[in-house]
């Protein structure tokens, strides 16, 4: 990550960002920390970002609603994923792992049968 000259202004946000969560490489970091040594904004908008940081990971994760439960559960019943070009469907079962589904691949939407399907058996 590059962060603006010294000389023409503060630390940008996604530099603070980047320095809070220790994700600046050994230049960077080390032109940043020079800038914040002598910069109390910059150095109070990491310990914000810090703080913010540290909230986000001790809040307790929200609780999805019911509403979105549901569509949830419906979405292998009503939404198969088709293999590109006509190849096998799959679809998302209820442990959200993706399976084989058993769809007639003349239904798909491009028009085209898969050999042996639709034909009268032998």
């Amino acid at each position: 990550m590059s962060l603006p000259s010294l000389s023409t202004g503060h630390l940008s946000d996604e530099a603070i960002a980047a320095y809070a969560d220790g994700m600046l490489g050994a230049t960077a970091l080390s032109r940043a920390s020079r800038h914040v040594q002598g910069c109390a904004e910059c150095a109070q908008a990491i310990a914000i970002q810090r703080e913010a940081a540290w909230a986000l990971r001790l809040a307790p994760a929200p609780a999805p609603s019911m509403g979105l439960l549901d569509r949830l559960r419906a979405v292998p019943a009503t939404v198969p994923l088709t293999g590109v070009f006509g190849g096998p469907v799959l679809a998302i079962g209820c442990d959200g792992a993706a399976e084989f589904a058993s769809v007639d691949p003349s239904e798909q939407s491009l028009g085209r049968p898969a050999p042996g399907w639709g034909a009268p058996p032998i």
